[in-house]
């Protein structure tokens, strides 16, 4: 993986967290995060990290 393509990763992913928060802001701020939201942004993050981690170890 080179610096670019590391650095656009770091992107993507920084973008991705921005539109959840963007979205959470959107909803009710009253309420607590809803477990599946919390849960499947956990599962979108933790899918770029491993395909950096797959890139990074070949």
């Amino acid at each position: 993986m080179t610096p670019i393509e590391f650095a656009q990763r770091c992107a993507r992913i920084s973008s991705r967290a921005s539109a959840w928060a963007g979205d959470v802001l959107d909803t009710s701020t009253e309420k607590p995060a809803r477990r599946e939201d919390v849960e499947r942004f956990i599962t979108e993050m933790r899918e770029r990290l491993n395909y950096i981690e797959e890139k990074l170890n070949g």
